[in-house]
């Protein structure tokens, strides 16, 4: 009998369930995304081009409702179950994903019989799993609240000390606010596991969960995700809300929509229609769900938050429900520059980002809220691309975990002191060079910070004490200034430096990587007497609305936006010579320029490409701040280097010519490429240089070296297949007698050992070495001499 219950409650909720479509609409100044907002469609997760048309997930209701409206639509995917069943098909012919393989270091982590995704039983057993492993540094399931219909909404707390509150800065992760948003929950498990099975190995987890305590809460809406488990137990269920019985068969609130901050503050950012899929309740908490996590966070003193839906590669943050900044929007930017660092994420406020204002949603309350708790800066990173969509594919699921992972660390490093180091500038001279940083803490927590910096180079040419700094503010600069220290390596070679900052609360590490010796610019251009040294065409050009230094900058948008439908470039009117000057030749060579810009992401593209055949070929060239074309509109072809999104602040951008050095005859030039729809402000840089380094050096050496100790020019030179090198000791002495590439990496060893006072001579063989510049360092325990070599083969 029971069996025969349940089948037509099955039969019942299958009849009842609404049917989804994706559709295109167009967007005219009738048709905005504003008006589509106000008839209650959710247009904070949509895909398509801004302004120009949106690509949105819509029910049989609001299917009646565009035609009631008169606005017209084309089916994308006109029945979303059907397409995803064949999905699934299609998936099951594919060889089973290797996880382990995959996902590296992490061991537990697994896919849910949900279409990969985990179920709501499954989502338990996996914190239970948790705790069973790793009893010390996960808490037991804490249930904050209860759903409409009475499901716990667990959260759990990983730290060094999960069952004590200590003063440590606290992070929130929550996902499945929204029911049909999975893999939001599916990253935030696997970030777990990557916490719990790095505790004690991994320095950065270990010093997160030593100093931090994070929260997480995988499922804020149990009932909605149930509901989807139930209605498409293969996955693809597409209801969002929670299940609330508003009146008759009518259900659900959105959940992000019911944040006491700003509830109903217009008809855009929210609907008072109970059909809406952004329904937003009779009043602000009305619904249970969002009274647990207002609960918990009131009592919890968290200081940043990651509310995690998904799809559209953007991490948004306040002010949702107006066009204006937050007092700290600086900070937001700062960090969010940061947190996007590898994922590339476009970031911005809802408006910057996709064009939309909300109300009633958590980011906005959790900020703006300081009369029942502490600010809390929160942000939304709505994870996966327009392909992706609600339900990736399950190949996807693990791509889109490990893409997340460093914004997560970040997000936990940042709820305290997060420091981080900047290059500032670098001064050489003769064989000394000196390196400026600054360090910066972009941490979301205003407190002094008693930290030492460790500072190591991947050689033994540099040497680098630890320096140790306190009492660091937030976001306040300071300069490490190196002590000067003698040292060989070939001008215009790669030094990359490894810093690892640790404190009571800090830890942090990364490389810095910058040139040695000292650059000789073959030109510059302040970008202040117009573009008389450039070629531009369309409407490539100079303007003083943006600038960083001086009066004007150089644009592809001087008047506007950028050009619709339009290829244009500013090339370098004269050739560059990057063959020989002075008559030394040139090691390596560098562009570089400040630059800021806002290009339609996914669609628009700006590249920087250079040309030694006089323009008939160009090569995409890569920087600090490029990222791969996508493939779609000018982003072709796929993994082409070049610049989209927004970036708000200025940025020098450094790119290596080392790929040209050789050629007497080197264009330059930046070619902007839009398509038919939307444009943007565009594309603007200042202070532009081209600089080289020469290998002008015969012979380097130490001014205190003695007059007799000496490193004689080899014979023959340049050689093949050996050669002989001569050296003069004054005393009995330890040597070593090294040769190097180009680039100063180490070949090989020549000579070691205790040599007698007066001259030797030691043979060269090059008979495995490749054609090219070498140089041999000759090193005491007190001196060293260096000559520079060429093996002609």
């Amino acid at each position: 009998m029971k069996k025969l219950v349940l089948f037509f409650f099955l039969i019942s909720i299958s009849n009842s369930q609404d049917k989804y479509s994706q559709v295109r609409i167009s967007l005219s100044p009738e048709i905005t995304t504003h008006k589509l907002a106000s008839l209650g469609f959710a247009v904070d997760h949509i895909s398509g081009k801004k302004n120009t048309y949106v690509d949105i997930f819509v029910s049989n209701y609001e299917i009646s409702q565009l035609k009631k409206s008169g606005i017209p639509f084309l089916n994308l995917i006109e029945d979303w179950d059907s397409h995803f069943a064949q999905q699934q098909k299609a998936e099951l012919l594919k060889p089973e994903i290797n996880i382990k393989s995959l996902s590296g270091i992490i061991k537990n982590f697994r896919y849910g019989s949900m279409g990969g995704f985990l179920t709501l039983q499954e989502l338990t057993a996996e914190l239970d799993s948790m705790r069973t492993y790793y009893p010390n540094i996960i808490s037991k399931n804490d249930t904050i609240g209860f759903s409409i219909q009475n499901k716990p909404i667990i959260a759990v707390k990983i730290s060094k000390n999960p069952f004590v509150n200590e003063s440590e800065p606290r992070a929130l992760y929550n996902s499945l606010i929204h029911a049909r948003e999975p893999e939001g929950m599916m990253q935030m498990i696997y970030f777990m596991w990557y916490l719990l099975e790095n505790y004690g190995t991994d320095e950065e987890v270990t010093n997160i969960l030593d100093t931090r305590e994070l929260y997480f809460i995988p499922c804020l809406n149990p009932d909605g995700y149930f509901y989807n488990q139930t209605t498409n137990p293969t996955g693809g269920g597409m209801w969002r809300k929670n299940r609330r019985l508003n009146s008759g068969t009518i259900f659900g609130v959105d959940l992000n929509r019911n944040f006491g901050y700003n509830w109903g503050f217009d008809d855009i950012g929210s609907s008072p229609n109970t059909n809406s899929s952004t329904y937003r309740g009779t009043s602000g908490f009305s619904e249970p769900e969002t009274q647990a996590i207002r609960n918990f966070c009131n009592s919890k003193n968290f200081s940043i938050a990651m509310n995690i839906h998904t799809y559209s590669n953007l991490l948004i943050y306040p002010w949702g429900y107006n066009d204006v900044d937050t007092k700290d929007s600086i900070l937001y930017r700062s960090l969010a520059e940061e947190l996007i660092e590898d994922n590339k994420y476009s970031y911005g406020t809802g408006l910057q980002t996709v064009g939309y204002t909300v109300n009633g949603d958590a980011d906005d309350w959790m900020y703006g809220d300081t009369i029942s708790k502490s600010k809390i800066f929160s942000y939304t990173p709505e994870i996966g691309n327009h392909v992706d969509l609600f339900w990736p594919k399950k190949e996807r699921i693990l791509p889109l975990c490990l893409e997340n992972l460093s914004m997560n660390l970040k997000v936990a490093h940042a709820a305290g002191e997060f420091i981080q180091v900047k290059l500032n500038s670098i001064k050489d001279s003769a064989n000394t060079t000196s390196v400026s940083f600054s360090l910066i803490n972009k941490g979301v927590v205003n407190k002094s910070a008693s930290f030492k910096v460790r500072i190591k180079n991947n050689s033994s040419m540099i040497f680098l004490k630890d320096t140790i700094f306190s009492n660091l503010s937030l976001n306040t600069k300071y300069t490490l200034q190196f002590p000067k220290y003698n040292f060989f390596n070939t001008p215009g070679a790669m030094v990359k430096l490894f810093y690892k900052i640790e404190g009571s609360n800090v830890f942090s590490y990364d490389t810095i990587n910058f040139r040695i010796g000292k650059p000789n610019y073959i030109f510059t251009d302040s970008t202040e007497t117009g573009i008389s040294k450039w070629v531009a065409t369309d409407n490539w050009g100079t303007t003083s609305e943006k600038k960083l230094s001086g009066n004007f900058s150089f644009t592809d948008s001087p008047t506007g936006p950028s050009l619709n439908n339009s290829t244009s470039s500013l090339t370098l009117k004269d050739y560059v010579n990057l063959n020989n000057i002075y008559q030394s030749t040139i090691g390596a060579a560098e562009l570089r320029f400040s630059a800021k810009w806002n290009i339609e992401s996914c669609y628009d593209f700006l590249r920087v490409q250079a040309s030694s055949d006089s323009g008939k070929t160009w090569k995409d060239l890569s920087g600090i701040h490029t990222q791969p074309a996508n493939g779609t509109g000018k982003q072709i072809p796929v993994l082409t280097p070049g610049y989209d999104a927004v970036k708000h602040d200025w940025s020098e951008e450094i790119i290596d010519l080392s790929y040209f050095v050789r050629n007497p005859a080197v264009k330059i030039r930046f070619l902007m490429e839009t398509d038919e729809y939307e444009v943007f402000d565009g594309w603007y840089m200042d202070d532009i240089s081209i600089s080289v380094y020469l290998l002008d050096i015969n012979s380097v050496g130490n001014d205190n070296i003695p007059n007799n100790f000496e490193l004689y020019q080899n014979f023959p030179n340049p050689w093949n297949p050996s050669t002989t090198i001569n050296f003069k000791l004054p005393i009995k002495s330890n040597i070593k007698l090294k040769l190097f590439d180009i680039l100063g990496r180490e070949i090989k060893t020549i000579a070691n050992g205790e040599f007698i006072a007066g001259t030797h001579s030691v043979i060269l063989n090059g008979r495995e070495l490749s054609s090219g510049i070498y140089f041999v360092r000759l090193e005491t325990p007190d001196n060293f001499l260096t000559i520079k070599t060429f093996l002609s083969k």
